[in-house]
């Protein structure tokens, strides 16, 4: 069954990993599956983002940067772009391009903040996440900050807040 498949593919993401099935199901169910063709982009650098993709079939050149820093790499099935404007407004910093035919479950921030305002656990499941993202990123920025052979100080516990419903917002325009 493809809700089956695209659950299983969306709980392999750092992102998704960890939350309730059902939750996920929720939002395979709502989300759109897409297919390009060899050539047609799916994201371009510079422009604002309504949604993440989850590439399920295929292939895409994600092009970053211009002139001599300009960089290509391939991503394949399992691959997320994107994935911020899932969660809020984000000008996209690559263009992806079909290198074959390519399918994709589209993740549009607008179901996304709706899951969220109907649903807060999802929502308290994407706090905590990107959470443990940022807390990563501050100890890896801390290795950088201290003089060579300094003791690393431990890092001062953050609480994450309690979502409040009223934190999201009901219409994305």
């Amino acid at each position: 069954m493809l809700l089956d498949k695209d659950v299983g593919i969306l709980q392999k993401l750092p992102i998704f990993a960890g939350m309730d099935r059902e939750h996920l199901s929720m939002i395979a169910f709502s989300s759109e599956r897409l297919l390009f063709r060899r050539g047609e982009k799916l994201m371009v650098d510079g422009q604002l983002g309504h949604a993440a993709f989850v590439v399920l079939s295929g292939s895409a050149e994600i092009i970053e940067g211009t002139g001599e820093k300009r960089r290509i790499h391939l991503v394949g099935p399992g691959a997320m772009l994107g994935e911020l404007a899932m969660l809020v407004e984000f000008t996209f910093s690559s263009t992806a391009i079909a290198s074959e035919e390519l399918e994709v479950i589209e993740l549009p921030r607008e179901l996304i903040h709706r899951m969220m305002q109907q649903f807060p656990p999802i929502a308290e499941h994407f706090s905590m996440r990107i959470h443990g993202r940022l807390s990563k990123m501050v100890e890896q920025l801390r290795r950088f900050d201290r003089p060579s052979g300094a003791p690393v100080a431990p890092p001062e516990p953050v609480i994450p807040t309690q979502i409040d419903k009223t934190d999201i917002p009901e219409e994305v325009s």
